[in-house]
């Protein structure tokens, strides 16, 4: 009985490690530690009606009137020792079943207060509802201007773009969305263009079901201040949902969520088709960003965003096939002026850090 529980002590530990590592129902925890208590008392009928023999498992012959005799009067230290090893057994399995399940619990019954402010969010891409369904890149590019927009907010913890856009397509609800990335809320939704017209639909749903806000966005956007304008809505409702804006200095804040870099609505929309293309890390698609992303600085030659993805681009190109001299010297160029436009723009230095890495192993200066 003792080798039982050891070995379902394992059991358990082993099925608690591969549960969240294989991404198994939560119930399968549950699952195996009730097989073995059920198998518990099985064991010990078994142990009680068979013994191990050189000839396999036999069934235990009934004790003579001599052995019954000497049973009885074995030593109580004896008697103990055989009960304390199965009682142990049973405490050492309900324990475990107790502990963990009563962790799960005490997760499960975790609630969001709805007054309390919100400290995590991810932001799932924008699906592409367009009858000609070309708008991908535009959803992809509004999911990440928004989560960049909520990155800004002081004490609120943002999923990053990979984490998120990594449930693209998959058929799972809110709730189990955010229990995989470890987030209180979780923003997702639409859009849907015609013309120089988009819709954007919107809904922020917390980790146990409820939805805290949600809107839908008719525009007519034919300049980049009015795509500018809706996503600054978006945001500043998210943040006021969140329960963020509680000082005398949040209105102050929202306002500069989202970053314009370019007054060019054709050079904007340049630059989310050209990261929507370097996404998909293939020779056809980095070819095509580049493409996009040149556009773009033709467009507006003070876009330092353009410029630093353009560098970004360029280098990955030569990374995943393409051994053209002019096309890694052209993303070095591109990332200088991307610097030199705005010294501060992280896309500029994660461009440079990465053809630090790459093309010089500079490893230090990348860091």
């Amino acid at each position: 009985m003792a080798v039982y529980g050891v070995v379902g002590f394992v059991l358990l530990q082993v099925v608690d490690l591969a549960v969240p590592a294989l991404l198994l129902p939560e119930w399968t925890y549950r699952f195996v530690a009730l097989l073995l208590l059920i198998g518990f008392p099985i064991a010990i009928v078994i142990a009680w009606a068979f013994e191990r023999t050189e000839k396999g498992l036999e069934r235990t012959e009934a004790a003579a009137p001599e052995e019954m005799a000497e049973l009885l009067g074995a030593p109580a230290s004896q008697t103990r020792s055989i009960a304390l090893a199965v009682f142990g057994t049973a405490l050492l399995l309900i324990g475990t079943w107790w502990v963990f399940e009563g962790a799960a619990a005490e997760s499960a019954s975790v609630s969001l207060d709805r007054d309390a402010p919100v400290e995590s969010i991810a932001v799932l891409p924008f699906v592409d509802m367009s009858p000609d369904g070309d708008q991908e890149y535009f959803g992809d590019g509004l999911a990440e201007e928004l989560l960049d927009a909520l990155a800004r907010v002081e004490g609120l913890v943002v999923a990053a773009r990979t984490s998120s856009f990594s449930f693209r397509g998959d058929d799972l609800d809110i709730a189990e969305v955010a229990s995989r990335l470890g987030v209180q809320t979780v923003l997702e939704g639409s859009v849907r263009s015609g013309g120089d017209r988009v819709r954007i639909t919107a809904q922020l749903v917390n980790a146990d079901g409820f939805h805290l806000w949600s809107d839908r966005y008719d525009r007519s956007i034919d300049q980049m201040d009015d795509l500018i304008r809706v996503q600054e809505e978006i945001a500043q409702s998210i943040v006021a949902a969140l329960a963020l804006a509680r000082d005398s200095t949040a209105g102050e804040a929202l306002e500069t969520l989202v970053a314009q870099g370019t007054d060019n609505l054709e050079a904007y929309n340049a630059l989310l088709r050209g990261r929507h293309l370097m996404a998909q890390r293939s020779p056809q698609s980095l070819e095509a960003a580049t493409e996009q992303l040149e556009r773009a600085v033709d467009l507006d030659p003070g876009y330092a965003r353009a410029w630093a993805n353009l560098g970004m681009a360029s280098s990955l190109l030569v990374v995943y096939g393409g051994d053209n001299d002019h096309v890694q010297a052209r993303g070095g160029d591109a990332v200088a002026r991307a610097l030199e436009l705005d010294p501060m723009l992280a896309e500029a230095h994660a461009a440079l850090g990465y053809r630090l890495w790459v093309f010089e192993r500079d490893y230090e200066a990348a860091d």
